[in-house]
């Protein structure tokens, strides 16, 4: 899967960015709405040359209002399972979490992390009622986890987006419930435990 993606500091430019990449190339969009703080979120998968120019035509549109933007032509399979399909449950080992400022960032973390190393995607959280700030959580063997989180989070530092990673070696079962549901109830964007398309 070819995955595109604008983030924009702006609602109302956010929707003229939106009808900007529609009309620029042939894509299919997955997600178009405003996420907090007033931002606005654009997710948009087609063949990698659509992606492309309708993500930079979307920069282009958006210049001065652009938080970050993505194109990612080979999505890892367990971050494209998680947007398409919801959460997947299964037994959490260590645990890494990777807390970000941009709904992208975590995107891309995400994707990178699951590339790195054998580890399972846990949730993907992306700018809703936490203040504007996303996260994704991996589980695996505590050699994965850490090279996984780890890899994941030296691009976003780079960038400004990274706010916290953190590794659980064990989680003690008595969190585990909380570790997956601490958001449950929240209207939004939860990745990790429902689909967005449809």
């Amino acid at each position: 899967m070819v995955l595109g993606g604008l983030e924009i500091s702006s609602i109302a430019m956010g929707f003229k960015v939106l009808d900007t990449t529609v009309k620029t190339a042939m894509v299919e969009i997955l997600l178009a709405r405003p996420v907090c703080p007033g931002k606005f979120l654009i997710l948009m998968t087609g063949d990698v040359a659509s992606v492309t120019a309708s993500v930079s035509a979307g920069e282009e549109m958006g210049e001065g209002f652009l938080i970050d933007s993505l194109v990612i032509p080979n999505l890892h399979s367990e971050v494209e399972g998680v947007i398409l399909e919801g959460k997947k449950r299964f037994q959490l080992e260590a645990v890494a979490m990777v807390e970000s400022y941009s709904a992208l960032s975590s995107i891309r973390g995400a994707d990178v992390a699951c590339k790195v190393s054998e580890v399972k995607l846990a949730r993907l959280h992306l700018a809703y009622d936490i203040g504007g700030k996303s996260f994704f959580m991996i589980s695996g063997s505590i050699e994965n986890v850490e090279a996984s989180s780890s890899a994941a989070s030296v691009p976003e530092k780079k960038k400004g987006f990274l706010c916290r990673s953190i590794v659980i070696p064990r989680p003690h079962p008595d969190i585990q419930g909380y570790l997956e549901d601490s958001f449950k109830g929240l209207s939004g964007i939860e990745f990790g435990h429902a689909s967005f398309k449809g």
